[in-house]
């Protein structure tokens, strides 16, 4: 492997049919202006409570916020359906920030504690709120 990492063969496997391989297949289907991206988002958009755990939740926002972002102009009612459901897979992780400025052990190390030890999850749920941030910001104005 290079740069010390894992083989191919030893990197997770994203199962049929979860979450994290429609969002997956919904990102691959925008990249290629595929008339199946819609129907893609939009069936992710009716699966929130499939998502199990902050990364897929995480990562089920960002994806529906990059879709909202892309049909803000063409489908202005899919957009602001995606962003409604996007807005909702960030509550949990939002409700984290509470704990903003403490820091916790963490085998040795010190970490906040608004992480969760979660970093990968923080991180796809910062890409969401950027993402939706345009039209938040636009709703507050």
């Amino acid at each position: 492997a290079l740069c010390g990492a894992p083989a191919f063969a030893q990197l997770p496997t994203i199962a049929p049919g979860s979450i994290e391989e429609g969002c997956w297949k919904a990102r691959a289907s925008m990249a290629q202006n595929s008339g199946d991206a819609r129907a893609l988002l939009l069936s992710l958009s009716a699966r929130l409570g499939e998502a199990r755990g902050a990364y897929s939740q995480a990562y089920l926002a960002w994806t529906l916020a990059q879709g909202a972002e892309k049909y803000l102009r063409s489908d202005p009612t899919t957009s602001q359906r995606l962003e409604s459901a996007a807005e909702n897979c960030l509550t949990g992780i939002g409700a984290w920030s509470s704990l903003y400025g403490q820091m916790q052990e963490i085998h040795g190390d010190r970490e906040p504690v608004w992480i969760h030890s979660q970093p990968e999850a923080v991180a796809l749920a910062v890409l969401g709120w950027t993402t939706l941030e345009p039209y938040t910001f636009r709703e507050r104005t």
